[in-house]
């Protein structure tokens, strides 16, 4: 009875470091999209960033393409990512809690088409515990 309680043991503590050690889901961080306003000239589009994992995000990597015949204006609360035209970051102190958002980063495009918004794409997260600091807090 021992050896079997043991192997039934042995083989729930392999179940849990397995499931443990997945990838996680491609989709730690989604970004919706949303125009705010327009004019003749130019639109203006509102980024929301939401965490989607049980871990605080520290830092999240992201992709800007506007529409073809469109210009990126300006942007707000981003950083641009050095020696790129497209790839931008979100700002140090941004954090994102489990489930939480952020929705103050935008940019402006000149005479877009407001049936073709701009598409974002993470392109990396960088997270930890939800209990721990992050590196950019130490």
């Amino acid at each position: 009875m021992k050896t079997f309680v043991a192997f039934s043991t042995l083989a729930f503590v392999c179940q849990l470091v397995a499931t443990a050690s997945q990838k996680p889901s491609k989709n730690e961080v989604t970004v919706a999209v949303e125009l705010a306003n327009s004019t003749e000239s130019c639109s203006n589009y509102k980024f929301e960033f939401t965490n989607n994992i049980f871990k605080k995000v520290c830092q999240v990597v992201f992709q800007v393409k506007v529409p073809s015949g469109s210009t990126l204006e300006k942007y707000w609360t981003m950083k641009p990512i050095n020696g790129t035209s497209d790839q931008f970051e979100l700002p140090d102190d941004v954090q994102l809690l489990p489930g939480q958002t952020f929705d103050k980063a935008g940019i402006t495009v000149s005479r877009a088409d407001e049936e073709q918004a701009p598409k974002v794409t993470v392109l990396k997260v960088k997270s930890v515990l939800s209990t721990k600091a992050c590196p950019n807090e130490e």
